[in-house]
This record gives C-alpha cells, sequence and structure tokens, in this order.
C-alpha cells in the first residue's frame, strides 16, 4: 500500500474475484481436472457474444460480485488469481448488453452483426492485467465517496455526470439503476484459459443441504476417485456452510466485504 493511497484505489487494487456456479458444474469439474473449463457451445449466449466479437473461450468471474441466480456454489478468489492468464476485463456484464436487455441498447437484435452493441463490447475492454487503474477510476467517478455501495450491489450513486467511460456506457443511465440492473454496473472478468478451482482461492460457500449432496456422491463412488480427491482438497479451504440455500452468496459476500476492510 501507497501511503495516503486514496480508497477507491485500495479497493480496486484489493476486491476479488468470484463466481457462482450450479451443482452440475462443481461435481463436474470435480471428476475431471479440478479447473474451471472455458466456454462450451452450449452455453448459447456467452458463445454468441464471444463469437460476434471475435473473442476466445473463457471463464467468466465478476470483479467484488457473486450472483446468486447462476447457481448454489460460490466462489472468492484473491486479486493475484489473474496474474500471468491472458483475459480481459469489461465494465458491464457483456451477455446483457449484447442481448439488448440495458440502456443504451435496449430491445436491440442481439445476432445483428451491425448491432452497436458488438461495436460497444470491442470498444470496452480492458486487458487482464491493466483494469484495476481504470475500474480505481470508475468507482471514484460512479460511486463517490460510496465505494462501499459497489460492493454492497448498490447502483451508481454520481451526482453530476461522470467523466470516465464511454458515452453508451450502462452505468451511465438511470433506467437500468432503476431496475436494479446489477449486470450493467458491474465488471466482468474473462480469462481466457482453464483455471484451477482452488487456486488462490480465499472462500467458498454453499448450503448444507448442497454440501452433504456433493458429499454423498462422493461417498458412494457415483464421482470417481478424482471428484474425491478434489473435494478433500476444496474442503481444506476456507468454506461457509449455511443452512439456508439463500445464505450461501449473502455470506460469502458478507465475508469478502470485512476481509476487503482489513486489506492494507
Amino acid at each position: 500500500m501507497q501511503q495516503n493511497e486514496p480508497e477507491h484505489q485500495r479497493l480496486a487494487r484489493s476486491i476479488p474475484l468470484m463466481r457462482v456456479a450450479g451443482v452440475a458444474e462443481i461435481e463436474s469439474i470435480l471428476k475431471g481436472s479440478g479447473a474451471w473449463q472455458v466456454t462450451r457451445d452450449a452455453s448459447r449466449t456467452p458463445r454468441d457474444v464471444q463469437m460476434a466479437c471475435g473473442w476466445s473461450r473463457c471463464v467468466y468471474f465478476y470483479a467484488g460480485h457473486a450472483i446468486p441466480q447462476y447457481g448454489e456454489i460460490a466462489f472468492a478468489y484473491a486479486p493475484d488469481f489473474e496474474q500471468g492468464k491472458a483475459g480481459h476485463v469489461a465494465p458491464c456484464d457483456s451477455g446483457g448488453v449484447y442481448a439488448g436487455k440495458c440502456d443504451p441498447f435496449l430491445a436491440l437484435a442481439g445476432s445483428d452483426p451491425k448491432n452497436p452493441a458488438v461495436f460497444f463490447l470491442q470498444q470496452n475492454r480492458y486487458p487482464l492485467d491493466q483494469w484495476r487503474e481504470p475500474f480505481a477510476d470508475y468507482l471514484k467517478d460512479y460511486f463517490g465517496n460510496n465505494m462501499n455501495a459497489y460492493c454492497a450491489q448498490q447502483p451508481p450513486n454520481f451526482l453530476v455526470p461522470p467523466a470516465w467511460g464511454d458515452p453508451n456506457l450502462p452505468a451511465r443511465f438511470a433506467w437500468n439503476h432503476q431496475q436494479s440492473d446489477l449486470l450493467s454496473w458491474i465488471w466482468e472478468v474473462r480469462i481466457e484459459q482453464p483455471v484451477e478451482l482452488k487456486e488462490d482461492l480465499l472462500v467458498w460457500s454453499t448450503s448444507r443441504q448442497v454440501f452433504k449432496r456433493i458429499n454423498n456422491q462422493i461417498a458412494h463412488g457415483k464421482l470417481g476417485f478424482n471428484a474425491s480427491r478434489n473435494f478433500e482438497r476444496l474442503k481444506k479451504i476456507f468454506n461457509i456452510i449455511t443452512h439456508e440455500q439463500d445464505d450461501a452468496v449473502v455470506e460469502l459476500k458478507d465475508w469478502t466485504r470485512q476481509w476487503l476492510t482489513r486489506q492494507p
């Protein structure tokens, strides 16, 4: 930490990467190599975006956010997780923009190669090793003095029109804020290679029910030897097991916000 480092820079430097996945995906990872895999053809919207924009297949994460509708198990990774890897970062969710789900791209046809959303997405991305500095500027301009609002999933709260970023940046548009369209203002991290599930993993969280399900599947030999070995390694990393499924992502986000306050 630099002396007298501004809060928006400290937060941008320290914020973890997060991902939420369903039980089936995690069981597949445990059975296999123990790594997150890049996008498969069955993932239609991500593949459509990647092909339209000329991007490589990738593994998706979000900066400082875990989205509960994506699954039952949540993971948070230290900033070092991204080092030495190929990829890019965007100041919004690429799938939502491409599909026309947020201003200023509402109702645009995602399949149209002339769709202005494609040009926007191509122009608004940062190399994986260079995104945290513009992210700090974004936090300052769009969240002002309330830096924790970003991690708390609150919308941007700027008092004057922000100077940072593209004029078509979804975070600028009040309609997205009114609709609580979180994906229009959080940052999407795309790592263009398989990455180990437990590499630089700070914490993971799921419900007691899901934890027992995976444990039972392994105990009865249904997932194979690799799954048993990989799950034992995963259990050694700090985890939060909740009584209710809805609490798993909430508890992980709360833990992460507390962790951020302790970072120098």
